[in-house]
């Protein structure tokens, strides 16, 4: 039975015997440009596929993620070696080679399973041994473990998302609090079907701005999703780094991990316990690097010179990248701790340009760049120290060799 405010989706068996490919035409503009698309007509693409089974049962099947993940099921029949070569073919050569593929899939009984909400849209398409878990049977999962690693369950307050959840890990420190972020993953097949976690952490420090006035914690967030070997194009391992601080053991366990479901799931939850273990032990160790993070100097100029290449290199918008410089310079910030609380404190609390096609804040992709910008540059801070004692001010043409260097700083 669906119950998509669950995440659990109906389930129907297809067993493909003929297939038809529809390959609309791009619009082009009077110069024969072309026309440039909204985000729902990208996501629509040009592609539609028609399966149909002996019975004379059709599937259509559209939208971008939807058709990759059939043409992903069909592609090792087809002798090509990756979906976007058999995109890449004209209409009438892609409708034969996938033909060729149906009748391999039929000749060897495959089966894919189409998972459908309750109107009956077609929501996902997954293999046969895709097995279907609750978001509450996964949060189940988590809070079990949660409570034998860390004593008791504790989640921020007015925390009420289906499938993002937070609970606080014991870590002592007057700054930050520590957390441990879940994503409970989807049943849909498409983007980030594992479970993810990671390590986070929370603003809990008092404030003074340069006015004097005295401001209570914001309660950003940021998180540890990876430790960059790289800053850029400056090599990390060369340097003072966070693996050299905390040893790469505890910094692999900060970083997100994935879980895909397992059909064992007393299996699957003894390997959440495992993973959780690590990363408890791990954060009471990164209280080093925060600490030293809050007398590590960074100034504004740099602060600037960094956003930029992450804005070249992840798409950050300028308007963003705007509200950070403005806090940090309302905030008087010239230290990394002082950087990385700008960045988060916009993730949490920045303004976002809002359409009727965007996500909920919150499940952003640049809302988790932004967490995550925040955390790398926590685990930089003997990076940013050592590049400093070593050559001094870090700048756009250190970050970025070879790049042009304008950039507009407001410091």
């Amino acid at each position: 039975m669906a119950n998509v405010e669950e995440g659990v989706y109906y389930e129907k068996l297809f067993s493909p015997v003929k297939i038809e490919v529809r390959k609309a035409t791009r619009k082009v503009d009077e110069k024969g440009r072309p026309i440039r698309r909204s985000w729902a007509q990208a996501r629509r693409g040009e592609l539609t596929l028609i399966l149909e089974d002996q019975n004379g049962e059709k599937l259509k099947v559209e939208g971008t993620s939807l058709v990759s993940r059939v043409l992903g099921y069909l592609r090792p029949y087809t002798g090509l070696s990756s979906v976007s070569e058999i995109k890449s073919k004209p209409q009438i050569e892609m409708q034969q080679i996938l033909e060729n593929a149906v009748v391999k899939v039929k000749e060897r009984g495959k089966q894919i399973k189409g998972l459908f909400d309750k109107k009956g849209n077609l929501c996902g398409i997954a293999s046969t041994i895709h097995k279907q878990i609750s978001w509450q049977e996964v949060r189940n999962i988590i809070e079990t473990a949660v409570k034998e690693v860390c004593g008791k369950v504790v989640q921020p307050e007015g925390s009420h998302h289906p499938f993002r959840w937070s609970y606080q890990v014991p870590v002592t420190n007057k700054d930050v609090s520590a957390w441990i972020g879940v994503h409970g993953g989807n049943n849909l097949i498409q983007g980030r079907s594992g479970i993810h976690i990671w390590s986070r952490w929370r603003n809990e420090r008092e404030e003074i701005d340069r006015g004097g006035i005295k401001r209570p914690a914001c309660l950003n967030w940021c998180g540890m999703w990876q430790a960059p070997l790289q800053f850029f194009k400056i090599d990390a391992t060369r340097l003072d780094n966070i693996y050299k601080v905390l040893g790469a053991e505890n910094v692999q366990a900060l970083k997100l991990a994935q879980f895909h479901i397992n059909p064992d799931m007393e299996k699957f939850a003894q390997e959440v316990k495992t993973q959780l273990k690590a990363m408890v032990k791990a954060m009471k160790k990164m209280r080093v690097v925060i600490d030293q993070s809050i007398h590590s100097p960074l100034s504004r100029k740099e602060m600037a010179a960094i956003l930029e290449a992450y804005r070249r290199k992840t798409g950050i918008p300028k308007y963003v990248i705007e509200q950070i410089l403005e806090y940090a310079k309302k905030m008087d910030y010239n230290t990394v701790w002082g950087f990385s609380n700008a960045v988060s404190w916009v993730r949490t609390h920045g303004e976002y340009k809002d359409f009727a096609i965007c996500k909920p804040v919150e499940d952003r992709e640049l809302t988790r760049k932004l967490e995550n910008i925040a955390g790398e540059v926590l685990s930089l801070t003997p990076t940013i120290n050592d590049i400093h004692k070593r050559v001094g001010e870090i700048t756009l043409e250190r970050l970025l060799p070879g790049e042009p260097k304008e950039i507009e700083v407001r410091a």
